[in-house]
């Protein structure tokens, strides 16, 4: 009998006292509160370019199971699935699996910020399936195996995203099933398949023994966090925001006039402009050949910092390799810091990449930093600076100022007190001011010979 409820959705009564019957008699108590880790993207995040957080090949729990143009790779993950299991494990398959995670139900609908309306068990057979398939790729990847093929990066691509997370409870207890060690998940499986995909450097393998990441999204973007930690503990030297101050006359004479006639000749035609709105901030090539900012590579985010040094300055920035995957694996990263921010406030993959879609606009910016081994990976120049260029900014205005909006303050405050930048803006200005009075004096020039002409043709004025 199908009835509507107070609430105004229809509501099946019979399902509705199985689950309950079930969950008195059959469910397993579990000394585990859940709270949500796996979230549907915030539409401002997805409108950029939906097709990066949303499966493209495989899907990975409830979210997009039964999606029409998913369905066709649901034999191939049944077919890994079964292959992992030996025969006695096959044949008991729905007795020691499905049984376990369906007495767990109620637990592992806590991980996803969405009810899922499905019935338990159909919930559990997905995630049975998905998460052995899930195991066995994980497993595929070896220590210090630095090739990665092109279909381990097309599948990373969905595995990595955030609606596409397993929640690690779920794979323990899968794991549990089948009588398989859990122990080596997070230090081995996890650990091996981040390090082979991580656009960001990754934090030493020793500090992750105590940390229990709710999935796989989570436990990357714990370990290029913590990246440097020790580094930056031990190496606390120069200034965050340098001494600032102006460069001496003869710098300035020396640098005109032909700095400035390169930088006003430039054709802009040629710059890149970005696609989408970014922090206010020059570029690597204005900061390194204007301002005379060299850019040196550090450990990780944590590490970022803006020193003077001897009579220059150095911008410090982590490693970043960016390969065919790279792009989904750091807009997802972006998109679990914004959902789970209200936990500490942080957004500091966000930051960083604002800054880096700040200063980096051209394949020339690109080549600056690759060649101080910032920038490295398979794609061009090109294909780099349309990622960066691509990339919305993600932070706003809070009241209290992060470390590393203070340094980004730091490098414009840098830029901006030079004498030939305000030189640069102050001619600029005046030529603008110039080329607008040039036009009207111009048109005015123009009318009155066209009104000359006519008059001389109409009157015959000749040699007057």
């Amino acid at each position: 009998m199908t009835t509507e409820s107070i609430t105004g959705s229809t509501v099946n009564e019979q399902r509705w006292v199985n689950e309950t019957i079930r969950a008195f008699t059959s469910e397993l108590r579990v000394d585990i509160e859940p709270t949500p880790c796996v979230f549907q993207v915030p539409k401002t995040l997805t409108e950029t370019k939906p097709q990066a957080y949303t499966p493209q090949i495989i899907s990975l729990g409830p979210y997009h199971h039964f999606w029409p143009e998913l369905l066709v790779t649901e034999r191939h993950k049944q077919t890994i699935a079964k292959n992992c299991l030996n025969d006695h494990q096959v044949q008991h398959f729905a007795e020691e699996v499905i049984d376990k995670l369906c007495s767990v139900v109620p637990v592992i609908r806590g991980y996803y910020d969405k009810y899922s309306d499905i019935e338990g068990i159909t919930l559990a057979w997905i995630l049975a399936i998905d998460s052995l398939y899930l195991l066995h790729l994980l497993s595929s990847y070896v220590p210090g195996d630095q090739e990665v093929h092109a279909v381990q990066r097309k599948l990373a691509q969905d595995v990595m995203m955030l609606e596409n997370q397993i929640p690690s409870f779920v794979l323990i207890e899968t794991q549990k099933a089948i009588n398989q060690s859990y122990s080596n998940l997070f230090t081995e499986l996890f650990y091996n398949f981040c390090k082979a995909h991580s656009p960001l450097k990754l934090a030493d393998p020793n500090i992750i023994h105590s940390f229990n990441s709710p999935h796989l999204l989570a436990f990357l973007h714990h370990l290029i966090i913590e990246s440097g930690m020790l580094y930056w503990l031990e190496k606390q030297s120069g200034s965050l925001v340098p001494t600032l101050g102006n460069p001496g006359l003869v710098c300035f004479i020396t640098g005109l006039p032909w700095d400035l006639i390169k930088v006003l000749s430039k054709n802009m035609d040629s710059k890149k402009k970005p696609l989408v709105d970014e922090i206010k901030t020059p570029s690597v090539t204005q900061l390194n050949e204007t301002a005379k900012i060299n850019f040196k590579l550090t450990g990780g985010i944590r590490n970022i910092k803006f020193v003077k040094e001897g009579g220059e300055h150095a911008l410090y920035l982590p490693e970043i390799t960016l390969n065919s995957d790279s792009e989904v694996i750091l807009r997802n990263l972006v998109a679990y810091e914004a959902v789970v921010a209200g936990q500490d406030g942080a957004l500091k993959v966000a930051e960083y990449l604002d800054l880096m879609c700040g200063i980096v606009n051209t394949s020339k910016d690109v080549e600056i930093l690759k060649k101080s081994g910032i920038i490295k990976g398979s794609l061009s120049d090109e294909e780099i600076a349309d990622l960066f260029n691509g990339l919305p900014k993600t932070t706003g205005n809070h009241k209290v100022k992060s470390r590393l909006a203070r340094i980004i303050e730091s490098v414009n405050e840098k830029y901006d007190n030079m004498l030939r930048i305000k030189a640069q803006r102050l001619i600029k200005k005046h030529i603008f001011k110039f080329r607008k009075s040039l036009t009207v004096i111009t048109t005015l020039v123009l009318v009155l010979l066209l009104s000359m002409q006519t008059v001389c043709q109409y009157y015959g004025c000749g040699n007057h």
